[in-house]
């Protein structure tokens, strides 16, 4: 299974349209398209104009050929009234040697990322409905403790979170060219994510992964712990909240 995620930002005020649009464009479109499973809109907590379209698939090439086939840029053309229109400029010198300045369009960021421990579309189907929290926890792994990092991830964490109140369900993607790999954990509600980081769980699982940890982690872990502050906090771990939209089986 292969998942896909695209990153971008929506003008303030808009929220109702992106939801509108999510569901009467994008749903039907990724619906008509080969081998795309589930599809669903989460919104940061903490930054709320920012989302990420979910996206999971059977195959790799089912994935790219949607994104190569004309469908996505179609959608992407017909949001750009909701979607933010610039963060940066460009400057360059005209023939006439005047200084100009055009808006870059910004692009939403799309990255895949192969699922490790696989989520049935049916699964999901039963755990992402009503109000949830999505939590995504990125990690740079050791190329060579990749697959040791999925075992643990598999045996050990998952059953762990399992048991913890509020934890609807916990899956693994990861890209091995980048040695990164995202933990998905869906939650009944923001406090119980919160209980969870609270009650020092948290910080035992990561104890259990953390020697297949990259170097630069390992790296910035060591400055960390000479500016006195050696416990592992979530924002090293970069872990960031999101709330969901809208989703749908689609298969």
């Amino acid at each position: 299974m292969f998942t896909r995620f695209v990153q971008g930002k929506f003008k303030p005020g808009k929220l109702g349209e992106v939801k509108r649009f999510y569901s009467e464009e994008v749903l039907p479109a990724l619906q008509q398209s080969q081998g795309c499973l589930y599809a669903c809109l989460i919104a940061s907590v903490e930054d709320p104009s920012e989302f990420i379209s979910f996206t999971l698939w059977d195959t790799q090439a089912n994935a790219q050929a949607y994104e190569q086939g004309g469908t996505y840029a179609l959608l992407l053309n017909k949001a750009r009234d909701i979607l933010v229109d610039s963060t940066e400029w460009k400057v360059q010198l005209t023939r006439e040697l005047k200084l100009e300045y055009t808006p870059v369009q910004e692009e939403p960021v799309v990255r895949s990322y192969r699922t490790t421990t696989t989520p049935e579309p049916h699964e999901l189907a039963e755990v992402i409905r009503g109000p949830m929290y999505v939590r995504l926890l990125s990690l740079k792994i050791e190329p060579e403790r990749l697959s040791e990092f999925r075992q643990i991830y598999e045996n050990e964490i998952v059953p762990t979170l399992r048991n913890v109140s509020g934890c609807r369900y916990a899956f693994l993607v990861d890209s091995p060219e980048e040695s990164e790999v995202i933990s998905i954990t869906i939650w009944d509600g923001k406090e119980h994510a919160d209980a969870y980081e609270k009650s020092g769980i948290f910080e035992g699982l990561v104890e259990k992964v953390r020697h297949t940890f990259s170097h630069v982690y390992q790296w910035k872990m060591k400055l960390t712990e000479e500016a006195q502050a050696a416990t592992v906090t979530s924002e090293d771990l970069t872990v960031k909240p999101y709330q969901v939209i809208t989703g749908k089986q689609l298969k």
